[in-house]
């Protein structure tokens, strides 16, 4: 905790437990006994995303109210929001309320479901052109396809076309990536409730742990979960984090199947069937979940969802009326 302990200038800093942050020299500063003391720079941060165990001592916590930052507490892994801590002028509570006047508002709502519907085509773009490199002669013809669908959604009106326009982009991926498939690996179509193969209870598995960690960095945001754009509200449903996760499911999920199978890290003799579906087996699920964890590291997802979550609060606050 010297002098000489780094300073991170940043809006939203990640805190890994076990630790405690304390007050030292007007900075926060978190340790977790191992190595020097995080310090964080009250000038340029807004929220603090604390995983697992971490304590707060009472003058760091109470510094934080007359400057606005927030503390959002998840768990370990990130996948389950707790809650947090803020003070009076919750800039959160602004928040929310402009997502759900743009929500509301059709030519609002139009023009963020666009941006989500064009993001997951272009990450699909990008995965045919990367199997193309691999030799996938099909990736061609995907990589045209998805190009026309590109122009077709700049030019829609409203968001159902945007949603059929989604839908056939991803016919178009699942046929290409069922093609990408070695041996004895089979995909002939996406089904999901229930999964009835092991590729698509493999996808099930991995948008579910996309989702539960979309859903966390959302609220610890203060985003309104249950409000979305593209997929509208629906009682029960985290509609944002789905709008948010869609251009995420192919460079997060698709490509980390299609490697872990391709690599015959696993086989599908690993799964067992359950009723008109499969389910892996429970014996191999924590090395599944290791390796995914590492896969989404790898690919810097809480990074990549900071960046498009703080672009959709800009954008909001850019269309304040």
């Amino acid at each position: 905790m010297g002098s000489g302990s780094p300073c991170l200038g940043t809006k939203v800093a990640h805190l890994i437990g076990p630790g405690k942050v304390r007050l030292i020299n007007d900075r926060l500063a978190f340790s977790n006994g191992k190595a020097a003391a995080l310090r964080l720079d009250l000038g340029t941060l807004r929220l603090v995303v604390c995983h697992g165990p971490v304590g707060w001592t009472d003058r760091a916590l109470a510094r934080l109210f007359p400057t606005g930052v927030e503390v959002a507490f998840l768990s370990r892994a990130g996948g389950r929001y707790h809650g947090r801590v803020a003070g009076s002028h919750l800039e959160g509570t602004w928040l929310r309320t402009q997502q759900h006047r743009a929500a509301s508002e059709p030519k609002l709502a139009l023009e963020v479901a666009r941006g989500i519907v064009t993001a997951k085509i272009e990450s699909q773009v990008d995965g045919a052109r990367r199997l193309q490199r691999k030799g996938l002669h099909s990736a061609t013809d995907a990589r045209r396809g998805l190009g026309r669908l590109l122009d077709a959604v700049r030019r829609a009106d409203d968001r159902n076309e945007l949603r059929g326009l989604e839908g056939r982009a991803s016919a178009i991926w699942f046929r290409l990536f069922a093609a990408a498939l070695i041996k004895p690996w089979d995909f002939p179509a996406r089904s999901i409730r229930p999964p009835r193969d092991p590729v698509n209870a493999l996808l099930s598995l991995g948008y579910t742990w996309l989702l539960a960690r979309v859903g966390a960095r959302s609220q610890a945001f203060g985003f309104e979960l249950n409000v979305g754009f593209l997929h509208e509200y629906r009682p029960g449903r985290p509609s944002l984090a789905c709008d948010v996760m869609e251009p995420l499911r192919l460079p997060m999920v698709d490509r980390w199947v299609l490697a872990i199978c391709n690599r015959k890290e696993l086989r599908p003799d690993a799964f067992v069937r359950e009723g008109e579906g499969v389910r892996l087996s429970r014996a191999l699920m924590p090395r599944l979940v290791t390796s995914w964890e590492q896969h989404a590291s790898r690919n810097e997802l809480d990074a990549v969802l900071d960046e498009g979550l703080s672009r959709l609060a800009s954008w909001l606050r850019q269309n304040d009326q």
